[in-house]
């Protein structure tokens, strides 16, 4: 594939040893309008760091340091929203790496300073983010297209990484939040919306029968 910036070939998990199974990690199917950005910018990660293999020619960028999670997204995003990459995705080649099944038994999200990384890393990827798309993104209609799509990212670590731990956490995704809607990614009432859930869950009415909490709480973040 010489003509490719980047190839991308197969992952898959694996249990006790690699190859026990046939589950891939990258999946590279694409519905209509999609693009492999615009999957990364909703967190629906098309293919992880390891099955990248970059073109040094083409390599411009390098890690975030500062971050303590999120590194393989941003170094995905940022790589993806030069247009001029060419990549090429190998599906006829078995998988060269593998990734290890989390254990059920794990409980590292009960460590508050795990979910705090979460939380403050996404805030610091986020304004990185949002600034490459507005430098990079001349033409403002898909400029805000591809800006949106980072409401989905906000919504799933605020379901799994927030919420959960509220009584627990740092602020920072407050400060998220509030980011997120003076860019127009969300609206002033989704910015409420989740201010009254997250209150919602601070007094543990969503464990109180009849307050109806539990199911808004489903049903605004779904």
């Amino acid at each position: 594939f010489s003509e490719a910036d980047m190839c991308v070939f197969k992952m898959n998990f694996f249990k006790e040893r690699p190859g026990d199974t046939d589950l891939l990690v990258n999946k590279t199917e694409l519905r209509e309008v999609e693009t492999y950005l615009k999957k990364y910018l909703k967190y629906d990660i098309p293919w992880p760091i390891t099955a990248m293999f970059i073109k040094r020619a083409s390599l411009k960028i390098e890690f975030d340091e500062e971050l303590t999670r999120f590194q393989d997204v941003d170094f995905g995003i940022r790589y993806l929203l030069d247009s001029t990459r060419k990549v090429k995705i190998s599906d006829n080649n078995k998988a060269d790496c593998f990734y290890r099944m989390p254990v059920p038994s794990e409980k590292r999200h009960l460590d508050y300073n795990f979910i705090n990384n979460i939380n403050s890393s996404q805030l610091r990827l986020m304004k990185t983010i949002i600034s490459e798309v507005e430098e990079k993104i001349s033409d403002r209609k898909s400029q805000k297209e591809h800006l949106k799509l980072l409401d989905y990212f906000f919504r799933r670590n605020f379901r799994i990484y927030i919420l959960p731990y509220i009584d627990h956490i740092d602020t920072s995704y407050r400060k998220l939040r509030k980011l997120l809607w003076k860019k127009g990614i969300i609206s002033f009432k989704t910015f409420i919306t989740y201010g009254i859930i997250e209150r919602m869950h601070l007094w543990k009415w969503h464990e109180k029968k009849g307050t109806g909490a539990y199911t808004l709480t489903k049903k605004w973040i779904k």
